[in-house]
C-alpha cells in the first residue's frame, strides 16, 4: 500500500499546472471534438472547416479527444515525435510532456488544431505597475459597440508612457487601430480583438488606389501589386513594438472581403524592434502578416488560421525586410498551402508584389536574416527590383 501510494505520489508530482481560457461569446462549439487536459474541458471551437482548442500548460498533461462515435482511424501531425496514442471507445488520449501544437484528425473528418502554450509567468497584470487595463478608459468588452476611437486614445496614452495596454478577457470591436513606439499590447487569454464588419472602418493609405472586386471589378486585381492598402492593425514608423498575449485578433475577414474589401490583418510598415508573439491571427480578409520595409522583426508562436473560401488569404508575408526570425513550432497545414494559407493553388511561390514597394523607387532587398523554424514557411523572402521579383519560393528549416 505504502508502495502504490508513492507511486501515486510521484505520478501527480509529474502534472503539470494548466491554464483554460474563457470562451469568446459569439464562438461556435466544435460538433465534431470534445477535448480534456487532465480531466477538465477545454473549449473547442469550430471555425470554417477546422476545429481548435487553446490552453496554456506546463509538464505533463493526459489529453482526451471525443468524438461520440467509436474510432476506426486517426492520424496526428507533425509525425515527427508525435505523442504516442490510444484508442480508448470514442477517445482518442495521449500524454504531452511539452508545449506543443498538433493537427489531428479522427476518422476522416474535419481536422482539428491542438494549441497548448507554455504558461508565461512574465504575463503582465492589471495591477502591474506600467500597466493599464483597456477597462480604465472605458471600452465595451462586450462586442455590442465600435470601440476605435477609444481603443485609438489609449494606445496614444499608454504609448506615450511607454507602458503596457491590458485587454482582459471579452470582445473589443474596433476598425484599424495603430501601434505606436515604446507600446505593449498584451491579449489575455479569452480576450478578441474583433474587426468591424464595415468595409468603412478601413481607410485607405492616401494617394493609393485599394482593389475592389465588389464594387471596381473592372480594375480589380488579386495581385499583390494593386491590391490592398488597409488594415485592422498597423505597425507603420514605429519601434520597440510588441504585440503579445494568449488572446485572438479576428478580422471576420470572409464578411468584409465579400464587400470587396482586401483588408490585412496587420502590416508592419518602415518599422524597426517588433515581436509579434503567442497570440491566434484569425480570418484575414488578404494577407494574415504582411511585414513591409521593416528589420528585427520577430514573430513567435503565433497561430494562424484563414478562410480558404478567402482569396489572398496567406499567412505571413515579409517584403523587402531584413533580420526577421520567424519561430514556430507546428503550423497547421491546408492541402498543398502552410500557414493556413489560400494563394490560388500556387502555394509554392513567393509573396504577391507590393506596388508600394515599386513606387519608392528604390532597388530590391532580400528578406534575409535568421529563420528558426520547424516544417515549412512560406513566402519567408522574395528579392525585388525595378519592377521585377524573383521568387525564393518556400524555405524549409530545420
Amino acid at each position: 500500500m505504502l508502495a502504490l501510494g508513492l507511486l501515486s505520489a510521484a505520478a501527480a508530482a509529474t502534472r503539470g499546472a494548466i491554464e483554460i481560457y474563457p470562451a469568446s461569446a459569439r464562438a461556435v462549439a466544435s460538433p465534431l471534438y470534445r477535448v480534456r487536459a487532465d480531466g477538465r474541458a477545454v473549449f473547442t471551437e469550430a471555425f470554417t472547416d477546422v476545429h481548435y482548442a487553446h490552453f496554456s500548460a506546463s509538464g505533463r498533461v493526459a489529453i482526451s479527444i471525443s468524438t461520440g462515435a467509436p474510432i476506426t482511424g486517426y492520424s496526428i501531425q507533425p509525425r515527427f515525435n508525435a505523442p504516442t496514442a490510444k484508442v480508448a471507445g470514442d477517445s482518442l488520449e495521449f500524454i504531452l510532456d511539452r508545449p506543443r501544437q498538433l493537427v489531428v484528425t479522427i476518422n476522416g473528418a474535419q481536422r482539428l488544431f491542438l494549441f497548448v502554450d507554455a504558461i508565461n509567468p512574465h504575463a503582465p497584470r492589471p495591477d502591474d505597475p506600467g500597466v493599464r487595463s483597456i477597462a480604465d478608459f472605458g471600452v465595451d468588452a462586450t462586442g455590442a459597440r465600435l470601440e476605435t476611437k477609444r481603443i485609438q486614445d489609449a494606445i496614444d496614452r499608454v504609448a506615450a508612457a511607454k507602458g503596457v495596454l491590458y485587454f482582459p478577457p471579452g470582445t473589443y470591436l474596433t476598425g484599424t487601430l495603430a501601434l505606436k513606439s515604446d507600446l505593449t499590447l498584451y491579449l489575455a487569454g479569452g480576450a478578441t480583438l474583433l474587426g468591424s464588419i464595415d468595409r468603412d472602418d478601413y481607410p485607405v493609405d492616401a494617394g493609393f488606389k485599394e482593389s475592389d472586386m465588389k464594387n471596381d471589378p473592372e480594375h480589380w486585381s488579386n495581385k499583390g501589386a494593386d491590391m490592398t492598402y488597409s488594415r485592422l492593425l498597423l505597425i507603420d514608423r514605429a519601434h520597440n513594438v510588441r504585440l503579445a498575449g494568449r488572446g485572438v485578433i479576428d478580422g471576420q475577414g470572409r464578411l468584409i472581403r465579400n464587400q470587396g474589401k482586401p483588408a490585412n490583418l496587420l502590416r508592419i510598415r518602415d518599422s524597426a524592434q517588433v515581436t509579434v508573439e503567442g497570440l491566434i491571427l484569425r480570418d484575414a480578409a488578404a494577407w494574415n502578416t504582411h511585414v513591409l520595409y521593416s528589420r528585427d522583426v520577430t514573430i513567435r508562436d503565433v497561430k494562424i488560421i484563414n478562410d480558404r473560401s478567402v482569396a489572398n488569404s496567406d499567412g505571413i508575408d515579409p517584403d523587402s525586410a531584413q533580420d526577421l526570425p520567424v519561430v514556430l513550432d507546428v503550423v497547421p497545414r491546408l492541402p498543398n498551402c502552410r500557414i493556413g494559407e489560400q494563394l490560388d493553388e500556387r502555394c509554392e511561390r513567393g509573396i504577391a508584389e507590393s506596388r508600394e514597394v515599386f513606387h519608392r523607387g528604390r532597388r530590391g532587398e532580400l528578406a534575409r536574416g535568421r529563420a528558426v523554424a520547424k516544417g515549412e514557411i512560406p513566402h519567408l523572402g522574395r528579392a525585388r527590383g525595378e519592377g521585377e521579383a524573383d521568387e525564393l519560393g518556400v524555405v524549409r528549416v530545420d
